[in-house]
C-alpha cells in the first residue's frame, strides 16, 4: 500500500500553475492588500446589496411597524400591534441598521475605506463603533419602554453593559 498522496494547489485559478513569484509571496492570507485585491468587485457588490436591503428593512421596521400587520395578517385582521411587537420591531430595526452601516464601512478597497488606523485604534475591533452605538441606542429605547415589563429591563441591562464597556474602550478616561 502506498502512502503517496498528491494535493492540488487550490489557491491558484484553474489552469494556472504557480510561478516562482507566487511561491515567494507566501500563503494567500499573508499577502499584502495590493496582491489580495478582488478583481471583479463581487465582494463590494455583495456588501452594497446587503447594506441597501438591510437599510430598507430597518427603515420599514422603525418608521412603519404596522406594515408587519399588513404583511402577516389576511385582510380583516387586527389593526394594531401589541406593545411587545412594536418593541421588538424597533430593536430589530436598530440591529439591521447597524449591520447595514457596518457592512458599508468594512468594504475592502472601496469607498468608504476601512476605518482609519491610528496609534490608539490599531488594536480595536472593526465592529466596536457600530455595536457600541447600537447597544447604547437599544438600551435607551428599552429604558423609555416600560410596556413590555421585564423584557425591557433585561435588554436595558444587557445592552447597557455592552454599550458602556464599548464606550469606555472607544473613549478611554485618562487619569
Amino acid at each position: 500500500m502506498s502512502n503517496n498522496i498528491e494535493l492540488d494547489d487550490l489557491s491558484q485559478p484553474r489552469g494556472r500553475r504557480p510561478t516562482e513569484d507566487d511561491k515567494d509571496e507566501g500563503p494567500r492570507s499573508l499577502r499584502s492588500p495590493e496582491t489580495r485585491k478582488t478583481e471583479d468587485g463581487s465582494t463590494s457588490l455583495w456588501a452594497w446589496t446587503l447594506a441597501t436591503t438591510f437599510a430598507v428593512f430597518s427603515m420599514c421596521l422603525m418608521l412603519f411597524p404596522r406594515f408587519l400587520l399588513f404583511l402577516a395578517q389576511e385582510s380583516g385582521g387586527r389593526g394594531k400591534l401589541t406593545s411587545l411587537e412594536e418593541y421588538l420591531a424597533l430593536q430589530l430595526g436598530i440591529l439591521l441598521g447597524t449591520v447595514s452601516l457596518a457592512a458599508i464601512s468594512m468594504i475592502p478597497n472601496d469607498w468608504p475605506a476601512s476605518p482609519l488606523l491610528t496609534a490608539r485604534q490599531d488594536r480595536s475591533h472593526p465592529l466596536l463603533w457600530p455595536m457600541t452605538g447600537a447597544s447604547l441606542l437599544m438600551a435607551f429605547t428599552s429604558y423609555r419602554n416600560q410596556s413590555v415589563g421585564a423584557l425591557a429591563t433585561t435588554v436595558l441591562w444587557g445592552n447597557g453593559i455592552i454599550g458602556f464597556f464599548g464606550l469606555w474602550l472607544v473613549c478611554p478616561v485618562k487619569p
